[in-house]
């Protein structure tokens, strides 16, 4: 799993690829203004997994994921990149 933030024209994005279900996914949050640490980080990573698990397990491929943080919401975005890993 690799994780990384970067800037784009409306703000900063956390991006990432983690295995759910057997598939390797690529998933991504808009972040703008919130300052990262390695335990917001994982919070960011575990929520997009388990929207994902959840998806997929309902028959999706791709999905909208939405992230809690405090009093603050975060939008993203899920896709399944690669199926049936071994």
């Amino acid at each position: 799993m690799k994780t990384t933030i970067r800037k784009t024209k409306r703000g900063r994005i956390i991006e990432g690829e983690s295995k759910v279900c057997c598939h390797r996914i690529s998933w991504w949050y808009e972040i703008p203004k919130i300052r990262m640490n390695d335990g917001l980080i994982r919070v960011f990573e575990e929520a997009a997994e388990d929207r994902a698990q959840v998806c997929i397990i309902d028959g999706c491929s791709s999905g909208q994921l939405c992230c809690g943080v405090g009093d603050r919401s975060f939008c993203g975005w899920f896709e399944i990149i690669q199926e049936n890993l071994v």
